[in-house]
């Protein structure tokens, strides 16, 4: 990953948003990078068509508009809890026309579906952080920003207010989206104290395999540990996520949403494992 310089976070009216926020200003902090807060939010006059429940327009229009009201104070408490940790921080508060500050933030209100808007400026940002679904099962949002932006996405645990990337644990399955996460993830290696790839004995022998990876990271003055999983009884992602905070990592790095689910591992089945029980940082790129 080049230098980090922007950051964006989806920021919708699920819970957790003290911590969420608390820690989108930490990774901005790690980076000395600029973080922009997008809360969105769509109307129900825009998605709900009034046919669907028989009401009359005079109703139509008293339940959007209470609607409307309730995401719009809800969006200025949210807004001032926002100055208010940037404050405790240390973080600035800043516009577009400042972009040289070392760490600051600024929030934005946008009307429109969250997924479709961080897809179209995750395009123009270095990384994302969005929160773990608040509800196990797919989540649009994930996968868009993940699958339409060629870009990073970070995902916390809803809980968590800092961010360190000293012990960095690598899921490795060959496949083309564990690359992708690896080469977005360099400048984190390269600060890393400590790196492990974690692989699963079916995997050693089918090229590229974790060794190969060792060997590419050894070109770029990295030293990495080979620790070959034996995943048992249990599934590959409790796995994976058991041994990494057995080696207290603070951040997991994975390919996501391959088009090869089937055949390869640390993809759809640990895919969704991440978005419902992933319980500490994990750098995911497609």
């Amino acid at each position: 990953m080049n230098a980090v310089k922007r950051i964006i976070m989806p920021l919708g009216v699920a819970g957790q948003a003290e911590q969420r926020l608390k820690g989108a200003l930490a990774v901005a902090k790690h980076y000395q990078a600029h973080l922009d807060v997008l809360f969105t939010y769509v109307s129900p006059r825009q998605t709900i068509p009034q046919s669907i429940f028989g009401l009359s327009k005079e109703t139509m229009d008293s339940l959007t508009q209470t609607a409307d009201q309730h995401a719009e104070n809800l969006a200025s408490d949210l807004k001032k809890l926002f100055t208010k940790l940037c404050q405790e921080q240390s973080v600035s508060t800043i516009d577009d026309s400042q972009p040289n500050q070392p760490a600051s933030a600024k929030w934005h209100h946008i009307d429109g579906l969250r997924s479709q808007i961080c897809a179209q400026q995750g395009r123009v940002a270095d990384l994302i952080v969005a929160a773990r679904p608040s509800v196990p099962g797919p989540s649009s949002l994930i996968e868009s920003v993940t699958t339409l932006t060629g870009r990073p996405v970070l995902l916390m645990p809803r809980e968590q207010e800092t961010f360190k990337a000293d012990r960095i644990v690598i899921g490795w399955n060959g496949s083309a989206e564990v690359a992708n996460a690896v080469d977005k993830s360099m400048g984190m290696l390269q600060a890393a104290k400590e790196i492990t790839v974690l692989t699963t004995s079916e995997r050693m022998g089918n090229s590229p395999d974790a060794s190969e990876l060792s060997d590419y990271l050894a070109w770029h003055g990295l030293t990495a540990e080979l620790v070959v999983m034996d995943a048992g009884s249990a599934s590959v992602g409790e796995a994976l996520f058991s041994e990494a905070m057995s080696r207290a990592a603070d951040l997991l790095v994975l390919g996501a949403y391959s088009g090869r689910q089937v055949r390869e591992m640390f993809t759809g089945s640990v895919t969704q494992y991440v978005l419902s029980s992933a319980n500490l940082p994990v750098l995911m790129a497609h």
